[in-house]
């Protein structure tokens, strides 16, 4: 298979399924734009193992079978997969780190056992552990020396991205059996939490913005579109039927443009 095939798989698959972060993959050179892809579509390669078995057992023996896969990467040996062929290319130009990798297949399993998180803090770990480590990838492809500072405004930007997802897109996981928000907490108490808990990282990441280069503004942009979501949310008290009906999507759009030209998020 050729590049420029894989290629044109993953392109596809995250405009399919994760359109919005390819839009801030957009604003980054050519060159970079492609790995950012590989990487998003390994993601919902991963996220959608749920949904795609019908036991447990299953979803895990695939979740195996990525673990299996991206170690022998490492060791040098490519599977014939499209997105295998991606990653390959893409660890090997940019030197990616393969614990962060180890790091959110292990916070995948979460989602394969399809059991809620029972606090605020479990489902904290499972965010920085999944969207936060992807994000850090991600910033090893945009920037060759990467501070510490760097890495924490990239993980949180993720925690920040992801809590909102969990949030706008409930009813479609809870129709499929998968519950995110804590179960120690009262129903009127569960998404004030997860948005509080976002907003608290929201201030982190803004915390960081000296050690953000401009060249990171593709990752740190979900940030932009998360805050409109959340204020969105608030405005209409929490509810998260009503901030669907009244879902701000030309206000992202908006945010979003208005932050590239700015280089902000």
């Amino acid at each position: 298979m050729t590049k420029d095939e894989w290629l044109s798989v993953c392109s596809e698959q995250v405009f399919q399924y994760d359109r919005q972060r390819m839009m801030c993959a957009s604003v980054a050179p050519i060159e970079e734009r492609e790995p950012l892809l590989v990487l998003l579509a390994f993601n919902h390669q991963i996220a959608s193992i749920p949904d795609s078995v019908s036991e447990n057992t299953l979803g895990e023996m695939r979740l195996q079978w990525w673990r299996d896969t991206i170690k022998a990467i490492f060791d040098g040996k490519i599977r014939e997969h499209p997105v295998v062929l991606g990653l390959a290319w893409t660890i090997k130009k940019y030197d990616l780190s393969q614990s962060l990798f180890e790091e959110y297949l292990e916070g995948r399993s979460f989602d394969v056992r399809k059991a809620p998180p029972e606090t605020m803090n479990e489902l904290e770990t499972y965010i920085k552990n999944t969207v936060g480590a992807l994000n850090e990838l991600m910033a090893e492809v945009l920037l060759v020396k990467i501070k510490q500072q760097t890495r924490l405004a990239a993980r949180y930007a993720g925690v920040v991205w992801g809590l909102s997802v969990l949030l706008e897109n409930s009813h479609l996981f809870t129709s499929k059996g998968r519950f995110y928000l804590p179960v120690n907490l009262t129903e009127n108490e569960r998404v004030k939490v997860v948005v509080n808990t976002a907003e608290e990282y929201l201030v982190k990441v803004r915390g960081f913005k000296e050690y953000v280069p401009d060249s990171l503004l593709p990752v740190m942009l979900p940030v932009s579109l998360a805050d409109v979501y959340l204020k969105n949310l608030k405005k209409n008290d929490f509810d998260l039927d009503i901030s669907r009906k009244n879902n701000p999507r030309l206000r992202k759009l908006l945010s979003f443009y208005c932050n590239v030209v700015r280089k902000r998020y």
